[in-house]
C-alpha cells in the first residue's frame, strides 16, 4: 500500500488526480466524489458564518427606512434613532411621531401609549410614609423601569386607574423639593439648584429622583417643576445655553446677598470687580452674557 504524504494528497476538487490514485475509479465515481466533497465544504462554511435572524433584518430595514425618510436639516439621524428606541422599536408609532415634527406632545403620547401596554408593577405604600416606601421601591436593584406602576395605598379603598399614581408622584416629588427628609437642593422654590454636599452625593438620592421623574413622565404623570431654568438648560442644551439664562437666584445665598448690596450702593468699580471675585470663589469658569440684576 502506498503511503500518501502531504505532497501526494490530491485536491478534492481534482477528478484526474483521484483517478490516478485509484485506477479502478471510473470518471463518474470521481466526479460524484468531487461534487459531494464540495457540497460538504459549502455546508460547513455556511454553518461557520454567523447569520442574522429574520427579526434582526426586519429591525435594521425598518430603522434604515425611517432614516432615509426623515433625516433632514431639521431632524438628525440621532433624533430618528432616539424616537425609534423610545417607541420600543415600533416603526408604526415612530413614523406617526416623526411626521408631527416631532413635537413634544407627540413624543409624550408615543411613550405614554407604550407604557400603557407594559406589564404592571404593583406597589403598596403606607399613607403615613409615602416618601420612604416609594424611594425604597426605586432603590431596589431588581426594580425594572420598563413597567407600568400600579399603586395601592394601604387602608384606602381607591383603585389606581392613574389618579392615585399621579397623586403619589406629586407628593413624593414635592417632599424631595422641600428637603423634608434630606437636604438635596438650595435656593428658592421653583428655582432650586442641586447641592454638592457630601451628604447629598453619598445618599444617591439625586439619581433616584431622576429615575422617579422620568418614570412618572413616561406614565402620563407629573414632572419636577422646581428646578432653576439654568439647571434645565444645562441638562438639555449644555453650559453655553445655561449661562445665558443665569440670574441672581442661581448663586448661593451669601453671594447673592452681597451682589444685591453692591447693586444698592451703585459703586461702579466695586460692581465690576466683586462679582468676578465671588464667581471665582465658587469656581465658575464662564460669566453669563447678561445678569438680571
Amino acid at each position: 500500500m502506498e503511503i500518501l504524504t502531504g505532497g501526494n494528497i490530491p485536491k478534492q476538487s481534482d477528478p484526474v488526480a483521484i483517478r490516478q490514485l485509484d485506477p479502478l475509479a471510473t470518471p463518474m465515481q470521481a466526479d460524484i466524489f468531487t461534487e459531494s466533497t464540495l457540497s460538504q465544504q459549502s455546508t460547513s462554511n455556511q454553518q461557520a458564518t454567523p447569520t442574522k435572524s429574520q427579526e434582526q433584518w426586519n429591525e435594521i430595514s425598518a430603522l434604515d427606512l425611517l432614516l432615509q425618510t426623515f433625516v433632514s436639516k431639521d431632524t438628525s439621524a440621532k433624533q430618528v434613532r432616539e424616537v425609534y428606541l423610545l417607541s420600543g422599536e415600533n416603526s408604526k408609532t415612530s413614523t406617526v411621531c416623526l411626521l408631527s415634527g416631532p413635537t413634544l406632545s407627540a413624543l409624550l403620547k408615543m411613550v405614554n401609549d407604550r407604557f400603557d401596554e407594559l406589564p404592571r408593577h404593583r406597589v403598596r405604600v403606607d399613607a403615613e410614609d409615602v416618601w420612604s416606601d416609594v424611594v425604597a421601591c426605586y432603590k431596589r436593584t431588581s426594580f425594572r423601569y420598563l413597567t407600568h406602576l400600579q399603586v395601592h395605598v394601604e387602608g384606602q379603598p381607591a383603585i389606581d386607574t392613574g389618579g392615585v399614581r399621579r397623586q403619589i408622584y406629586t407628593t413624593v416629588l414635592h417632599q424631595f423639593a422641600s428637603n423634608k427628609y434630606i437636604k438635596l437642593f438650595d435656593g428658592p422654590d421653583h428655582h432650586l439648584r442641586p447641592m454638592c454636599s457630601a451628604e447629598a452625593r453619598s445618599s444617591g438620592l439625586l439619581k433616584v429622583l431622576g429615575g422617579i421623574v422620568a418614570h412618572s413622565i413616561c406614565q402620563d404623570g407629573v414632572g419636577f417643576p422646581h428646578l432653576s431654568p439654568t439647571c434645565f438648560w444645562y441638562i438639555v442644551a449644555g453650559e453655553e445655553m445655561a449661562l445665558q439664562s443665569a440670574c441672581m437666584e442661581d448663586l448661593p445665598a451669601d453671594a447673592s446677598f452681597v451682589l444685591k448690596q453692591v447693586c444698592i450702593l451703585k459703586v461702579d468699580y466695586i460692581f465690576e470687580l466683586l462679582p468676578l471675585c465671588i464667581l471665582s470663589r465658587y469656581k465658575v469658569q464662564k460669566v453669563p452674557r447678561k445678569w438680571q440684576l
